[in-house]
């Protein structure tokens, strides 16, 4: 049973007794892993990429340098022009670029269209390490900064002496196409750590100032297009739409109960991960069930708003029951009717490991 309770706003967090945030400084490293291992997946694979492209090797080499040279050359100009853009749409439209510039390049029929794609995509590297880089700065006290730099600069380090053999090792087995493709596929699986990522963003909205999420696998975006027109939704789709849709207003302290299970290094972690939002409509609340086997049932207790509020919406998101064929539409979000409010209590059960969204409405 987890138990939430909304006072009105999040507490605001003393930096001399700030925790570490490991989890966000774990995945920035990650996300910087990803983006070099994509910048350098063709490193190891010039014969075959070659081969496929109908080119020399030394030819197929210039698509790394044509990537490099662009970041660096596009990077200022382009942080320039896009300095008024706000900062979420920018990461998401960036992501979306090179996710699109990824898939190009693994469908690409001849050497022209690799190139352009090794370009767009280098001019959207650019962009995203000059939003990302400083990201650690806004998420650490000061007296943190220098541990937090350290551990996500790791990130580009295991790249090029993890990454880049693993995807040599994927390429030469697979074939150079399906070595991007098959890293782009991970992502059909990620749409729980996502909305428990998103979650995370919300809960410390008091000192969060821009949420950047490089994606888990950096070689293909949350939607993309086929040849012909067809675009498709990937599941991780479904929890940022929510995020972006309702997660503003006031990021509230849900003060949560819940099961937990043993990790090695820890301890005791809840299986249900919570955030809250209330805007002046409504409130909204995301939730994720860890529980690979076993429902959660969620009781909440929302008296101390003394208004009147009715079930909106109820939605969850299934994680981990298979991933869906090359050009399939991903599944959305199902509804569920099995949300209750009486007298200020609230409650629902979340499916195992699965990402939940339900509304209140003010009436």
């Amino acid at each position: 049973m987890s138990d939430a309770a909304t006072p009105p706003r999040a507490p605001q967090h003393p930096e001399a007794s700030a925790r570490f945030p490991w989890v966000g400084m774990i995945a920035l490293a990650a996300a910087a892993f990803l983006a070099v291992t994509s910048e350098t997946l063709p490193t190891g694979l010039l014969p075959e990429m070659g081969a496929g492209l109908g080119v020399t090797t030394p030819e197929a080499g210039v698509l790394v340098s044509i990537y490099a040279f662009t970041v660096v050359i596009a990077a200022t100009p382009l942080t320039a022009l896009t300095r008024r853009v706000p900062r979420r749409p920018l990461v998401v439209i960036v992501i979306v670029v090179i996710g699109l510039s990824a898939l190009l390049l693994a469908l690409a029929p001849n050497y022209g269209v690799a190139v352009v794609a090794r370009i767009t995509g280098g001019m959207a590297h650019g962009v995203f390490w000059a939003v990302t880089g400083a990201y650690a700065g806004h998420i650490v006290p000061p007296h943190q900064l220098a541990r937090a730099v350290s551990i996500t600069s790791s990130g580009v380090s295991l790249a090029l002496i993890l990454g880049a053999p693993l995807a040599t090792i994927l390429g030469h087995a697979r074939g150079w196409r399906a070595a991007f493709i098959v890293v782009a596929c991970l992502l059909v699986v990620g749409a729980v750590v996502v909305g428990t990522m998103l979650n995370a963003l919300i809960k410390n909205a008091d000192r969060v100032k821009i949420g950047c999420q490089a994606q888990l696998v950096n070689v293909i975006a949350p939607i993309f297009t086929e040849p012909g027109g067809k675009a498709l939704r990937q599941t991780i789709f479904y929890p940022y739409l929510y995020a972006s849709k309702y997660g503003n207003g006031v990021s509230l302290n849900a003060i949560v109960k819940s099961p937990e299970y043993e990790c090695a290094e820890h301890g005791a972690v809840p299986l249900t991960d919570i955030a809250v939002t209330d805007d002046e409509k409504g409130i909204s609340v995301f939730a994720v069930n860890r529980d690979l086997e076993e429902a959660v049932s969620i009781a909440a207790d929302i008296r101390s708003f003394d208004e009147k509020f009715k079930i909106a919406e109820r939605v969850y998101l299934p994680g981990g029951e298979g991933r869906p064929a090359r050009g399939a539409q991903a599944e959305g979000p199902k509804k569920l009717t099995d949300a209750k409010l009486e007298n200020g209590r609230l409650g629902f059960e979340t499916p195992p490991r699965s990402w939940n969204f339900l509304r209140l409405e003010r009436i």
